[in-house]
């Protein structure tokens, strides 16, 4: 299915892949993919309309949103349901899956020079906080390691 164009940045949702074990205090664990929804309206471009914009369009715009406010989304987890696959990226689950709200993004301010910024930036999907578990998705280790040889790659002069 082709990827329709957002509107903004500010009403594309998004949404993790791999899947997580999530414990609690009382020692209840169940599995878990984390969404990020925009607190706007999701919205999409026509085809026709996407055509027009400029390279950089999604990213002027949130920084206009951000001037006149901070842009906000929901941290969710959907959880896996009986028959869910924990362990492959590429199962697609229903969306008729529970979700728990684990609370608010609120991006407020925007680099002034947001690329520099953004090179100085590692993501390490199993750097996790206690009572989050990575699942046996045999991705999560590759991705980890992909993206300590990107960083690595673009942070040379």
């Amino acid at each position: 299915m082709p990827q329709r164009v957002p509107v903004s940045y500010a009403t594309q949702p998004f949404f993790g892949v791999n899947a997580f074990k999530f414990t609690n205090a009382e020692g209840v664990a169940k599995f878990g993919r984390y969404q990020i929804r925009p607190e706007a309206t999701e919205a999409y471009l026509t085809d026709a309309d996407a055509a027009k914009q400029a390279p950089n369009f999604l990213s002027e715009d949130i920084v206009a949103r951000v001037k006149k406010g901070p842009v906000k989304f929901h941290l969710l987890v959907q959880l896996a349901q009986p028959g869910d696959k924990t362990d492959d990226a590429t199962s697609v689950w229903p969306d008729s899956n529970p979700t728990i709200d684990l609370g608010e993004i609120a991006v407020s301010t925007v680099d002034p020079d947001s690329m520099a910024a953004q090179k100085k930036l590692l993501f390490v999907p199993l750097n996790l906080t206690a009572g989050i578990e990575a699942s046996a998705d045999p991705i999560l280790p590759i991705r980890a390691a992909s993206y300590g040889v990107s960083f690595a790659r673009r942070s040379k002069p």
